[in-house]
């Protein structure tokens, strides 16, 4: 068996291997990772160590490792700011915000918006949304990339038309190029740092696209669904999970929710039937104004 692996997706977590065999991994080398000298919260390092720790247990498991250097490593919590280990608080869009959501240009957001409204799906969940998704009459069926959870759910009949954004339609993806995106572990984050330029453009502040599905689950509890209910649409595993997603009195709905869809579905730019590029502008609409600006996207 060749003990040699291909580690690029794995080099900006662990440094200084190169081409090495993946043998001489250690825990420093796991270590100088999770507790990197940067900004990261202490959730975003627990994922950090949490992504390694699988990794180099397929690793022991295949035989190319003798133990896994990651089985002791742990964030140093000692060593984070106040703001660094308290948990991030996420909220629900007010209907404000909602409002001003309707004007997005982008077809692909526009759409994106939509399906996390309507669907509570994630920003990587729509990226990698496939037709077939829309095989079954009246219904979406969607395979969390999370967890790998099955989604079935009711087909609201705004949603094909929002879909239908490209003359050359790709035989498998709904969203080709955010696809690409999305399975790229080295640039993943950057549809995420492309909303947070829309919603700046806005004027949304302290928000993010994941608010969405924040507001699908207080909006459901809302219509009366119950917190299982909302689980089990949401793809959670535990109804804990779940009842983190929900918040009293932060958004009515209804009225307010219809009134975007229906102003989502009639797009403000003439697109000329140009695909939209990742950044969910197509070119014509790109024409329409600058486009955002910011720090480029990293992984």
């Amino acid at each position: 068996m060749d003990r040699r692996l291909d580690l690029s997706p794995f080099r900006a977590a662990v440094t200084n291997l190169d081409d090495r065999p993946i043998s001489v991994a250690s825990f420093e080398h796991v270590d100088s990772f999770v507790n990197a000298p940067d900004e990261a919260t202490a959730s975003t390092r627990n994922m950090r160590k949490a992504s390694l720790d699988n990794f180099f247990k397929v690793c022991t498991a295949e035989g190319l490792v003798v133990r896994n250097p990651a089985a002791l490593s742990k964030v140093k919590m000692h060593q984070l700011t106040f703001e660094q280990k308290e948990p991030k608080v996420r909220m629900p869009f007010s209907d404000l915000e909602l409002d001003q959501l309707s004007k997005l240009e982008s077809p692909f957001w526009r759409a994106a918006c939509h399906l996390s409204l309507e669907y509570g799906l994630r920003l990587s969940d729509i990226a990698k949304l496939e037709w077939a998704s829309f095989a079954k009459p009246g219904r979406i069926v969607v395979w969390t990339d999370k967890h790998d959870r099955r989604i079935e759910l009711p087909l609201h009949p705004e949603t094909l038309g929002l879909l239908d954004v490209a003359l050359d339609r790709h035989p498998r993806w709904v969203f080709p190029e955010q696809q690409a995106v999305a399975s790229d572990i080295s640039n993943r984050a950057a549809l995420s740092v492309y909303f947070s330029r829309h919603l700046k453009r806005l004027g949304i502040h302290g928000k993010s696209f994941h608010c969405l599905r924040h507001t699908f689950a207080t909006r459901r509890a809302g219509l009366g669904d119950t917190i299982d209910e909302i689980r089990a649409k949401m793809g959670h595993v535990s109804t804990a999970t779940t009842e983190g997603y929900v918040h009293d009195g932060r958004c009515k709905g209804g009225a307010v929710i219809q009134a975007i869809f229906t102003s989502l579905s009639a797009n403000p730019a003439e697109t000329g039937g140009e695909a939209p590029s990742a950044d969910g502008y197509s070119p014509a609409a790109r024409r329409l104004g600058p486009e955002p600006v910011g720090e480029r996207a990293v992984g």
